[in-house]
């Protein structure tokens, strides 16, 4: 078995969400072999609570707890940041482009590059 692209405590990315455009990164927190064969890393997800809207008085206060669920990923289903970014920027380029697009099919743009309309 190879080893191991990533060790406990390091930072990695999740590969789909960069594939959207999203650059979250999440710590490894225990790194097994699985029975195929490949590495398995266990990764922190954070999940919020329902927030409980509390009244005191005049105040409203909004409370919700926050706890993480441990999921397991594979090690090509994780990245790098520097791959994260190499896979996010294509999408996040056609979509610039898009809205620059949309702004100059419908807007009037002044001479400093902002939309006036």
């Amino acid at each position: 078995m190879a080893n191991p692209k990533y060790n406990i405590g390091d930072t990695v990315y999740l590969t789909v969400s960069a594939q959207k455009g999203f650059i979250e990164s999440y710590t490894i927190l225990q790194l097994t072999a699985g029975p195929d064969g490949f590495w398995q890393y266990v990764v922190g997800i954070p999940q919020s609570a329902p927030i409980i809207n509390t009244t005191v008085g005049d105040m409203n206060s909004l409370k919700g707890n926050f706890s993480a669920v441990n999921i397991r990923f594979y090690e090509d289903e994780l990245s790098t940041y520097c791959e994260a970014l190499d896979i996010a920027i294509p999408l996040v380029l056609a979509q610039y482009n898009r809205l620059v697009s949309l702004r100059e099919q419908f807007c009037e743009v002044s001479e400093d590059g902002t939309g006036t309309g």
